[in-house]
């Protein structure tokens, strides 16, 4: 069986859903996906394109971090049942 490409997203490193013929791992990926390319056609080099692009950035980081953790207790817990 062949494998599943990544989520489309630069640094996520989740596998796309099998079925759906999707580029991202979520709907919050897609999402953010959406908002680096609104962004990136904002950005002017000035500090409140710099804040906004480093705030975006801050959210994709922070829900990476979430999806890691929750992938490590969904593991512990899966250990503790067998």
């Amino acid at each position: 069986m062949p494998h599943r490409p990544y989520c489309a997203l630069d640094g996520c490193r989740r596998r796309v859903p099998r079925s759906g013929g999707h580029r991202w791992c979520s709907t919050i990926c897609a999402r953010f996906d959406t908002e680096f390319d609104r962004l990136r056609d904002l950005c002017d080099d000035t500090p409140e394109s710099t804040e906004a692009w480093v705030a975006l950035v801050e959210a994709a980081d922070a829900w990476t971090h979430y999806l890691q953790t929750r992938r490590a207790l969904c593991a512990t817990q899966q250990a503790r049942e067998h």
